[in-house]
């Protein structure tokens, strides 16, 4: 005889714990870090689409009765697509929502936020942690510890050398006719809505000058980016300070095995002091790029003159101030890699001019790091755009 079913008494499921947003994310990132106060770095590396980036309101219509007293700020717009919804800082700080209707009266769909994954300060660089369209590799930022107490698996690198903070790039390129290519500092969420200010103008053209020395020579670009009504447009210009593979101080070339990202490097590549002519080799490593080497590009020449944790210049006499207030204001910087078209100049010619500033839909980014500081004034505004992710958190502590 069939024994009858029995029902098991049903037990009521737990509640889901609700996902965290990217505000959530960020704060506990900081609650997390090494150090207090911090920075956080982060890979933002946009779609082939095109780079998301600030841009001012516009004057078309408006879904929000309101949208006349936000004035500001608008973040969230994509440079390829600027009817996107956009988020406005009012002048009380606050932030509304502002939607430009489509041609049909109908709202668009939300723009998305830019991924933005954690590579931890002083971590070890495993794991894929930049992979794009050009690009696949992994990234370290070493930091000198904040005091003697503070933890740090690189303190005896720093023990032996002056620099304050390291950046370490590896990968391989996806394609070997990138175009030319170019490294430095970004500004693409920046308020382009309001002139330069002469300060910000003058610390701008002093730092310009000291990299200049260091590069001993080698061009670099200062721009400030489009202002005003000019920064409205979808292919405005974004403020960068930006050289070629001369802007490093150590790159390695690796046929085989590269050595390890967060590993001793001394004796293995070509360094920048010990080069005759440091704008001649990057140019001669960029002439015979491809993608079977596997390349590692370390940049310390501006901890010299940048303090990462508290936002200041140094070492520039009476220059030194607060970056936050001044040249940053308040935002976060980029440090990139991209390449642009420049099938103008022969590849052989070795003292080609900079080209003019590309237009945003020119570039192509192999990387995209933005450094947030614990401290930036316009933290609530960058989570509005960027959606903060973890990252690869790597367990083997390196000799």
């Amino acid at each position: 005889v069939q024994e009858p079913l029995v029902s098991q008494p049903s037990h009521p499921s737990q509640p889901s714990k609700p996902a965290e947003t990217g505000a959530e994310v960020l704060s506990r990132h900081i609650k997390e870090a090494l150090w207090s106060p911090t920075i956080l770095l982060y890979e933002t590396t946009a779609p082939s689409a095109g780079k998301l980036r600030l841009t001012s309101p516009t004057s078309s219509t408006s879904a929000s009765s309101q949208s006349t007293a936000a004035t500001e700020v608008r973040f969230g717009c994509s440079s390829h697509d600027p009817e996107h919804n956009c988020l406005t800082r009012t002048e009380s700080g606050t932030l509304s929502t502002e939607t430009s209707l489509g041609p049909d009266g109908s709202a668009p769909p939300p723009a998305p936020r830019v991924g933005a994954k954690l590579i931890e300060i002083n971590g070890t660089g495993e794991g894929t942690l930049i992979d794009n369209d050009y690009f696949q590799g992994t990234a370290v930022m070493m930091h000198r510890p904040p005091d003697e107490d503070a933890p740090c698996i690189y303190r005896d690198y720093f023990a032996t050398r002056g620099r304050c903070w390291e950046l370490r790039v590896q990968g391989r390129f996806k394609t070997e006719k990138v175009g030319r290519l170019f490294a430095g500092v970004e500004l693409p969420d920046y308020d382009y809505s309001e002139q330069v200010g002469v300060w910000s103008t003058c610390l701008a053209r002093t730092c310009q000058a000291a990299l200049q020395r260091h590069l001993g020579g080698g061009d670099l670009r200062l721009s400030y980016g489009s202002r005003g009504a000019d920064a409205e447009s979808s292919q405005a210009e974004i403020g960068e300070i930006i050289s070629g593979l001369a802007i490093f101080d150590r790159i390695v070339e690796s046929t085989g095995t590269p050595p390890p990202i967060g590993g001793d490097l001394e004796g293995l590549g070509i360094l920048r002091s010990q080069a005759k002519n440091w704008l001649e080799v990057t140019h001669d490593i960029e002439r015979r790029l491809n993608t079977s080497t596997t390349y590692t590009f370390c940049f310390w020449g501006a901890s010299r003159f940048v303090d990462l944790i508290d936002e200041k210049l140094k070492n520039l006499g009476l220059l030194n101030c607060c970056l936050r207030s001044t040249v940053l204001g308040g935002w976060p910087p980029h440090i990139v890699l991209y390449a642009v078209d420049d099938s103008e100049n022969s590849d052989d010619d070795v003292s080609r001019p900079m080209p003019r500033q590309p237009r945003p839909s020119e570039k192509r980014y192999m990387m995209d790091l933005m450094i947030c500081n614990s401290r930036t004034s316009e933290m609530s505004a960058v989570c509005d755009k960027y959606e903060f992710q973890d990252s690869f958190r790597p367990t083997v502590t390196p000799p």
